[in-house]
């Protein structure tokens, strides 16, 4: 994005008290980093939206949900 556009952004996020950014796994932190570390929000990086896990902490669809499900409670605490 442009600097105004990241400026909107951030103001945005500040406007509706927004408590944290979530991005599923493998995506590019950069920007939501640049965003929390401007507003103070969390940057919650690991949630699995399109492929299971090899192992824990989501290697089934059930597993997958609650994994997801939790990360993002404890993240809007």
């Amino acid at each position: 994005p442009s600097a105004q556009q990241l400026a909107q952004l951030i103001d945005r996020v500040k406007a509706t008290q927004t408590k944290a950014i979530f991005l599923e796994t493998g995506t590019n932190p950069q920007l939501a980093k640049q965003v929390a570390q401007e507003t103070g929000i969390k940057v919650i990086t690991e949630l699995y939206t399109h492929s299971l896990s090899e192992g824990a902490p989501a290697p089934t669809y059930i597993e997958m949900m609650r994994y997801n499900v939790s990360a993002i409670v404890d993240a809007l605490k």
